[in-house]
């Protein structure tokens, strides 16, 4: 069932920061924890919407090891005039929604390039996620109910 609060007026559930690098880059990277936090609840078209209320549908992959938005992030690179480094915000406000903000050539090649080394540290690590049961966290340890 679809809210009837704006996109913008909706509570956040998380969020993530992506970049738009190069004129021609054919996909958005979604950041790999985001996706392990929330995966169960992500489909694989998302529907974007900025402060305008200029909405857009992006698809997404659901490869837990490699995700990225697909079809779509070229009409989003077109329509926000993406040539050069843009900062891209996603705000989840739940049901594969999000509330997005580009922020256009205001980062540097060193933050660009900070981001995809993180990116290339964690898919080297294994993400899983987890759903417990009847447990509950004390310290560091499980405890059953």
């Amino acid at each position: 069932m679809a809210s009837s609060l704006s996109v913008t007026a909706r509570k956040t559930l998380g969020r993530f920061t992506t970049f738009h690098f190069v004129h021609n880059q054919e996909f958005g990277h979604v950041d790999p924890i985001f996706f392990a936090i929330f995966g169960d609840e992500l489909g694989p078209v998302w529907h974007l919407e900025d402060i305008e209320g200029n909405q857009h549908q992006l698809s997404f992959n659901m490869d837990l090891n490699h995700p990225v938005l697909t079809d779509g992030w070229y009409s989003l690179r077109v329509f926000y005039k993406m040539q050069h480094i843009h900062q891209i915000v996603f705000r989840y406000v739940g049901n594969s929604t999000f509330h997005i903000t580009v922020f256009p050539n205001m980062s540097t090649i060193s933050t660009g390039a900070k981001f995809l080394s993180n990116l290339i540290r964690l898919r080297k690590k294994h993400l899983f996620r987890v759903k417990l049961l009847k447990s509950q966290c004390k310290g560091s340890h499980l405890v059953n109910f």
